[in-house]
């Protein structure tokens, strides 16, 4: 059986070498052929007509083997292929279910990233992942896309046992993917108004292997794009920590702490990108130890370790317990807006900060 491969888009010819070798370094161990797409070799024989068509005329030998694709947001100087856009890109692979890892040279502050994702109500509705690059080379970057790879494998692989239909519920779908049955109802508040982007996409499809492509491809834009992003169902470290009550420092640094929660570690899809927790695991804890919160069940469990609580960002005497989305800090009630409308309905613990939100929600058109 041929190998799977994973696409690079780099218009700068020295770039695209350095990430080219880190790639194929980092699948290594994968049955995966890193191929560079330059332009140079195919584009004159493609014809005119639209930049999609002439794509997917240039890649036919190879799209259908094609399981991620990794593109720079700038293609403006792609060898002799003018014209050529991350946009034409996503169009295609949109059209033969391959997901799309973005990424743009220049390092931006984590609040201006969260602020740039947010302008896009549900960045998995776009079908597109954004690659982090705070603080990342090419190496680090490399090491991102193969679990993105691994994630994406690991639906496709689930669903390819599954007849593909649209009768089954997106939430019910996903419960099954990741094993968590007694979710559905939470998963379908994330789901909820977005059933249609998925149902969407089926009566287009007449070939079985591409719908299933398509589908596993929105279900992993839409696990790590909403359900992993909005603390709620999962939590990221500093979401945990706040709920929790304990210092995020101490949470994600103190060995006998990360121990005594590590039941309640995520190791589904994506899971080695970030550190993630299952809130009714870690609220499961709490209620079998009978204790208020996971500052009382460590100071219980380490009675002389001198542990400190989550406190507001904003006011330090007042317990976090929520998360800003455009900070990344815990925050509190008090200093918090909640029911944003872009934000998933079952991310009761997604926030913004009032003096953020002040800010920036009439151009970002948060009210």
């Amino acid at each position: 059986m041929p190998n799977d491969i994973v696409l690079l888009f780099e218009d700068t010819p020295a770039d695209r070498k350095d990430f080219e070798t880190e790639l194929k370094r980092a699948f290594s161990r994968q049955k995966v052929d890193i191929v560079a797409f330059s332009g140079s070799s195919s584009a004159t024989d493609t014809g005119s007509g639209p930049y999609e068509i002439r794509l997917e005329k240039a890649l036919h030998k190879t799209i259908d083997r094609t399981a991620l694709i990794v593109c720079d947001q700038d293609l403006s100087g792609i060898d002799h292929y003018v014209g050529l856009s991350e946009t034409v890109v996503s169009a295609v692979a949109d059209q033969f279910g391959i997901p799309v890892a973005l990424y743009a040279r220049g390092k931006k502050p984590a609040g201006k990233q969260m602020l740039d994702r947010l302008k896009i109500r549900k960045p998995w509705t776009e079908r597109k992942i954004i690659l982090d690059l705070d603080g990342k080379s090419f190496d680090g970057l490399a090491s991102d896309c193969l679990e993105f790879y691994k994630g994406f494998q690991f639906v496709h692989k689930v669903l390819a046992t599954k007849k593909v239909t649209g009768r089954q519920s997106l939430a019910a779908t996903m419960a099954q993917i990741l094993n968590e049955p007694a979710l559905i109802n939470t998963f379908a508040l994330y789901s909820s108004g977005d059933q249609q982007y998925l149902q969407s996409i089926l009566p287009n499809v007449r070939n079985k292997n591409r719908a299933v492509k398509q589908v596993s491809t929105a279900l992993g834009y839409w696990l790590w794009e909403s359900i992993l992003r909005f603390p709620g169902i999962l939590l990221n470290a500093v979401a945990a920590a706040s709920f929790l009550n304990i210092d995020p420092d101490t949470f994600s640094k103190d060995i006998d702490v990360v121990r005594m929660f590590a039941s309640a570690r995520y190791s589904g899809p994506f899971g080695s990108i970030n550190s993630f927790w299952w809130r009714h695991k870690l609220q499961a804890l709490l209620d079998s130890n009978h204790v208020e919160d996971g500052l009382a069940l460590v100071k219980a469990g380490h009675p002389s370790k001198r542990i400190k609580g989550c406190f507001c960002s904003v006011d330090a005497s007042l317990r976090a317990g929520y998360y800003c989305m455009i900070t990344e800090k815990p925050v509190s009630e008090q200093h918090s807006r909640s029911k944003i409308a872009w934000f998933p309905a079952g991310a009761d613990l997604a926030r913004i900060e009032l003096k953020t939100f002040s800010k920036y929600a009439p151009w970002l058109g948060l009210y």
